[in-house]
């Protein structure tokens, strides 16, 4: 009955503000390798983060509805280069675009630096393809690398996965979309970025705050939305290929096929491995393990035009192993081995019909299997993940409202076992079912105010029903200047073991407190303004707030001898961030400074959390020569000194000093592009910053005082890396 008078609520809230659709005209143009010019039928053109687009007719012609709150207009075509193109909100209704063919490859397009951060309601940064290519991005959490907003903390140097942090959090705490879908939860968490390299990438949206009630309740922090290659807009075939003074070396390949009226598809197979053992810092073990990947996907995709029904069907699998610890050089009395086996398949399909120019429903389903099994020393751990959903959605849009609703149900089941010397076997299992429904409406009651509010409500079987409210503001008083709020709740149940996983790289003995579901609340704001000075430079000042109820904190503070895993109740992280970016002459420019104050009960008191820089500042630049043939990207980053954990009960050659000092990186690449292929070289840490003692009482790893979790800086030396791209044919469209 609430669902139903909420339903009927929002359908008369959105009749009362619907006026005439916004309506865009045009045409577009083909122009051949001579430079002739001529009109393009089916040329497809599709505003991004939306499902609105449409296609030419034979004389090239278009009529296109603009849906509130996008900016990013794609245009498409086979045989010629796609085109984005960033609209000013109001005051363009006649458009022009010219493709150039992919055959005149003496005509480069140079792509013009449209600000990163979007125009949707939700604070919401953009990395896109072209940036993506400016470093070496191998994964998704190298892909971080020159972004203000998401940071990619220092990997342990057993386990070597690379988490991310963002507004002074873990990664667990956002929401991780792959082509729209949450598939990456559970134990899949502390890995997940690992799981998708990075030249399979077509762009990425960061969101801040909570994320939205269609989604799910999780992704207090944020939101991360994937987005691969496309089937229907990319190349028959692309590689990409890397190898590193460190040992590493990847191959990616990727290819699009028609494979029939209105059927595409694609296939992306990944292969890294990783064999050198370096040791940097002398102190026995490896600085990164030894690694070996197998990473492959296919997409089949059904595209009926624009009023019809729509499918895509994602299917991926992959297989990893990591060898760690001691050098294979060292004797078996004091050897420490970590061996990390990783199996993950994922299927998702979705499927959309539009009903009417205003009306779309659809259906997502989405299967993941997952295994974790790890030996750290003396420490063994097993978790196997078997997680299904299923969404039932439709939405409506109108020129100032939008609605999106329906309902979902999720599936996950959980084993997961811990042995030691101390624990013996412990284990957990739990099998979570939790049917959930949603509503989120969309308002624009005045051109420069959209209004975004979502309920959902979901029943969890273990532990009863809840409600997820969240709301987001923006505000435009001038074309230049946009304000944004938001505010929301957000639940998630912790995998304990798998959440922590590098903290067990220690002989502390562990102890597991009273463990339940975490929940909070996250609110904050921006301005954004744009500055017409040496063509448009955007400042941006952010500021958010994250206060959990119930959080379960890894407590390092209680002994040097112990790790305390429990709900310490009430905790909070304070982020905030400025940056500015440009063009200065042809030089490309973005500096930020970040803030986090993250606190948590921790060792019998208030304290600030251990093993986090509070503050960060960031440099990018970015050059290119007038047709693009040469290239050069640099990033520089200095993270402050921080707090760490007490190690007062260790004996006084095994003690630390209670901070960690500031370290400065330098990263660079220079690129080459000779038609269809590019040459890039880099290095990686040219400053060559590690730190320099990474394990406490690294010489006895069976002692009583070995601990390899406390990490804060960088722990691979300096290296430098060779690639090649190479893209053949012209690129589909439908």
């Amino acid at each position: 009955m609430f669902v139903r008078m909420l339903y009927s609520c929002v359908f008369l809230c959105a009749a009362v503000l619907v006026r005439g659709q916004p309506l865009l005209h045009g045409v577009v143009y083909g122009e051949d390798p001579d430079g002739t010019q001529r009109p393009l039928p089916g040329a497809r053109l599709q505003w991004l983060g939306s499902s609105v687009g449409t296609v030419t007719a034979a004389d090239g012609q278009f009529r296109l509805v603009r849906p509130p709150n996008v900016d990013t207009l794609r245009v498409s075509a086979v045989g010629y280069r796609s085109l984005d193109t960033v609209l000013p909100a109001q005051g363009v209704d006649t458009l022009t675009f010219v493709l150039v063919s992919v055959y005149a490859l003496s005509e480069v397009r140079v792509e013009a630096a449209a600000p990163t951060i979007t125009a949707a309601p939700v604070k919401t940064e953009a990395i896109s393809a072209r940036q993506l290519e400016q470093s070496a991005c191998c994964s998704l959490a190298e892909s971080f690398e020159k972004s203000p907003t998401v940071e990619a903390s220092f990997s342990d140097p057993l386990v070597g996965t690379r988490q991310i942090q963002m507004l002074g959090l873990s990664g667990v705490y956002v929401q991780t979309l792959v082509e729209a879908v949450p598939t990456m939860r559970g134990l899949a968490l502390p890995v997940q970025w690992e799981y998708i390299p990075g030249p399979f990438l077509e762009s990425i949206a960061i969101s801040k705050g909570a994320a939205s009630v269609v989604d799910g309740y999780e992704g207090l922090t944020g939101t991360i939305a994937v987005s691969y290659r496309k089937p229907y807009s990319d190349v028959p075939f692309f590689a990409n290929s890397y190898a590193s003074t460190a040992g590493r070396f990847e191959l990616n390949l990727t290819s699009a096929r028609l494979l029939g009226p209105h059927w595409y598809g694609m296939g992306f197979l990944h292969g890294s491995w990783t064999g050198l053992e370096r040791d940097a810092n002398g102190d026995g073990f490896i600085d990164m393990p030894l690694r070996r990947q197998l990473n492959a996907m296919a997409w089949v995709t059904h595209l009926g035009g624009p009023e019809t029904f729509e499918l895509h069907i994602l299917a991926k699998g992959v297989v990893q192993e990591r060898h760690g610890g001691t050098l294979s050089s060292i004797e078996p009395e004091r050897a420490y081995r970590i061996e990390i086996r990783e199996h993950r398949g994922e299927l998702i399909a979705k499927g959309t019909q539009r009903l009417s120019d205003v009306t779309q429903i659809g259906l997502r389903g989405t299967l993941v299997l997952q295994q974790l099994g790890a030996e750290l020393g003396l420490r063994q751990y097993r978790g196997d993940e078997a997680f299904g959903a299923l969404k039932m959605f439709g939405m409506s849009e109108w020129a100032r409202a939008q609605v999106r609703y329906g309902v979902d149900l999720l599936t996950d089941f959980y084993d997961e076992h811990l042995a030691d010397e101390h624990l013996a076997d412990t284990a957990w299992r739990r099998r979570e079912i939790v049917p959930g429904a949603f509503v989120e409406l969309t308002l624009q009651p005045l051109s420069a105010v959209t209004l975004v509010t979502g309920l959902r409500g979901d029943w969890h079987n273990l532990y009863g029903a809840f409600l997820t409210p969240r709301a987001y503001l923006k505000w435009q008083p001038v074309p230049l200047l946009t304000l944004r709020l938001s505010a929301g709740r957000g639940m998630r149940v912790p995998n304990v073991v798998a959440d922590n996983l590098p903290f067990f790289l220690s002989a502390r003995r562990v102890l597991f407190g009273p463990i339940g579901p975490e929940w909070g609340w996250n609110y904050g704001g921006s301005l954004t303004l744009l500055v017409p000075v040496a063509g448009l430079w955007t400042l941006d000042l952010e500021a958010f707030r994250t206060e959990f109820r119930h959080q379960v904190v890894p407590d390092l503070d209680a002994s040097a001898r112990l790790l305390l895993l429990r709900d310490v109740g009430r905790a909070y992280a304070n982020s905030v961030l400025v940056q500015a970016e440009g063009k200065l002459a042809d030089v490309e420019l973005r500096l930020a400074y970040r803030w986090w104050d993250t606190w948590a009960p921790t060792g019998g008191r208030w304290q600030r959390r251990p093993l986090i820089s509070p503050h960060r500042l960031l440099a990018t630049l970015s050059y290119a020569t007038a047709q693009r043939q040469w290239q050069l990207d640099a990033t520089l980053v200095w993270n402050s000194g921080g707090r760490l954990p007490s190690t007062a009960d260790n004996p006084d050659s095994l003690r630390w000093g209670e901070r960690f000092p500031a370290v400065f990186r330098l990263n660079g690449q220079l690129t080459r592009r000779f038609g269809t292929w590019e040459l890039y070289v880099g290095v990686e840490n040219a400053t060559n910053a590690l730190q320099r003692a990474a394990i406490l009482d690294a010489r006895n790893p069976r002692g009583p005082y070995f601990d390899a979790s406390l990490i804060w800086g960088p722990l691979e030396a300096r290296l430098f890396y060779l690639g090649l791209r190479w893209r053949v044919g012209e690129a589909l469209a439908p």
